[in-house]
């Protein structure tokens, strides 16, 4: 999704993002994100982040690029 995206690809807060996708409390679009993924936005980006690290490591440098590009 867009927020999923968001949250792993860019620097916006939880609430930029929420802003961003239409929501106009972050509470609520922390609830839906939550009741959606079965994680927190923050939990999520964190997971992200592990992840693309992950990829980092185990990949050459032309992945370490895409990986750190933000949009």
């Amino acid at each position: 999704s867009q927020a999923e995206y968001l949250l792993a690809y860019t620097e916006l807060t939880v609430g930029q993002v929420a802003q961003t996708v239409g929501y106009s409390t972050s509470s609520r679009f922390a609830e839906l994100f939550r009741k959606s993924t079965g994680l927190l936005p923050l939990e999520y980006r964190k997971t992200a982040q592990r992840s693309k690290m992950r990829v980092r490591i185990n990949s050459g440098a032309r992945l370490i690029f895409k990986w750190n590009y933000k949009v």
